[in-house]
């Protein structure tokens, strides 16, 4: 028996809310960059609701793997993985000059508001 039952329902849906408003922000600010670099409306809906599908899909196949190989080990590797999905943008930004082309995109950006 869970001595802590009501604490464990909060922690879950604390949880739940969170995935959600990241899922929900990453879908406007990834539209509003696209935007920015100059796709159309058709493209960037297409980017943003495939990438929805794609968490969709992968939220239905995490359940059942988690059912297989245990729930807390399953939370433990998603965790690991969504720490190593943090830092990869960063990682690769400074291996191929993405960190540079933004700086001077944000600086010439910057320049035209001021002006």
């Amino acid at each position: 028996m869970n001595p802590h039952p009501n604490r464990d329902l909060a922690l879950v849906n604390a949880a739940g809310f969170l995935r959600s408003l990241g899922v929900g922000l990453l879908g406007v600010v990834l539209g509003i960059y696209l935007f920015r670099l100059g796709l159309s409306s058709l493209a960037i809906g297409l980017v943003v609701a495939t990438g929805l599908a794609g968490s969709a899909l992968a939220t239905i196949a995490v359940s059942f793997a988690a059912d297989r190989l245990g729930r807390k080990n399953s939370l433990l590797y998603l965790s690991l993985l969504s720490t190593m999905g943090g830092f990869a943008p960063s990682a690769v930004a400074a291996d191929n000059g993405v960190h540079q082309y933004a700086e001077w995109h944000r600086h010439r950006s910057f320049g035209r508001l001021c002006s």
